[in-house]
């Protein structure tokens, strides 16, 4: 039996410009080459993430959905920025690179009705590419 661990411990996020020197391989796997300083993003709990595709005539492409709650707002202030997310298992996913389209980030801050219920910015990303989220090869 195959047992897959796809849940995501942690988000880090980047300015795209820094990843000009990436390298997208086939099968859908990135270098990304120097050490590159990323920004992580405090969650709450686990995040997920989950990947669609479609064909349009001949084209397949991707729609790569990120969701997470934070305690802080994640503020983008206009920039382009490329999303790594960590699974339980050690394995890193590049969402986004340095060229168009970019992920796009949109914040939500919850005010719930229940006092059980988790509070805090539940921030999305949606990235609708030709590629899904990228294995990043170290």
């Amino acid at each position: 039996m195959l047992n897959l661990l796809l849940n995501v411990k942690q988000v880090d996020r980047i300015e795209s410009y820094h990843l000009h020197m990436a390298q997208v391989l086939p099968g859908f796997k990135v270098i990304i080459g120097a050490f590159q300083f990323w920004e992580e993003i405090p969650i709450i709990g686990t995040a997920q993430m989950q990947i669609t595709d479609k064909y349009e005539g001949k084209q397949r492409f991707f729609t790569t959905t990120l969701q997470f709650l934070t305690p802080d707002l994640v503020a983008s202030e206009g920039r382009h920025y490329c999303w790594r997310v960590t699974t339980v298992e050690g394995k890193k996913y590049l969402i986004g690179t340095d060229q168009s389209p970019y992920p796009v980030q949109t914040n939500n801050k919850n005010f719930p009705k229940e006092y059980t219920a988790k509070s805090g910015n539940t921030v999305t990303i949606t990235y609708n590419s030709l590629n899904p989220a990228l294995l990043l090869l170290d």
